[in-house]
């Protein structure tokens, strides 16, 4: 089975799609855990709504606790042998789980990762975008691989102890870096396997440095000192 992890927070604008862009999948051997921050809108309302399908579950915070303390509830809660994620304003493309889970069966990797579509806020095309070929030395200089494309084994995600709550931004980076440098393979497959939406409201490393917001790239950039430090990466 894959569990897919979607944490949302306020985030009733473009949900629905995003649920339904699992459910829709052309496999049926998974199940989405839905971790939501206490939020002002109707976030939770809209979530609820899909558990009549028995693979949704919904779990509601008891307060805000951030995106890397919200995935590891969801992958703790998870039942699947395989982990991928997607944020509550992106799609998956119908074939996504299927490709890449007829990948990992066929390869003896820990984690997979693709390309993706770059989506407007209204669901336009804006670019389709080629991920880098994996290659380490590229990884410790900046994150490449799209969080959103990512498929991994969850036995790998365990053993390097899931995400780190002390990182409040660039997270997803932080999890690839051990992955990688504690030796285990990543790979590259080469499909658009999701539709990555750019909007405001993003504080996502991809659309900060898209966008150039000032404040928040501040943080950004302190988040990733942090991880460079942490893995005596040179700056």
């Amino acid at each position: 089975m894959i569990s897919i992890i979607m944490v949302a927070y306020n985030a009733e604008k473009f949900l629905k799609p995003a649920i339904e862009s699992v459910i829709n999948q052309s496999i049926s051997d998974w199940e989405l855990l839905v971790v939501i921050d206490p939020s002002q809108d109707n976030t939770i309302k809209i979530a609820r709504e899909f558990e009549r399908d028995k693979k949704v579950n919904v779990i509601v915070n008891e307060k805000r606790l951030g995106i890397s303390t919200s995935r590891n509830i969801g992958i703790k809660n998870s039942k699947g042998d395989y982990i991928c994620f997607l944020d509550s304003d992106d799609i998956y493309e119908n074939d996504k789980l299927e490709k890449q889970i007829d990948f990992m069966n066929k390869h003896d990797v820990a984690m997979i990762y693709t390309d993706y579509t770059e989506i407007n806020e209204n669901g336009k095309e804006l670019e389709k975008v080629i991920s880098d070929d994996f290659d380490i030395e590229l990884l410790k200089d900046h994150n490449f691989i799209p969080c959103g494309s990512v498929m991994i084994r969850k036995s790998i995600v365990e053993r390097v102890g899931g995400f780190d709550s002390a990182i409040k931004m660039a997270e997803d980076y932080d999890l690839w870096l051990r992955i990688a440098l504690t030796g285990y393979k990543i790979e590259r497959l080469p499909i658009f396997s999701y539709r990555r939406r750019l909007h405001p409201g993003q504080v996502s490393q991809w659309y900060l440095y898209k966008t150039g917001k000032i404040k928040e790239r501040r943080g950004l950039e302190e988040s990733l000192k942090q991880i460079k430090n942490k893995f005596n990466i040179s700056c």
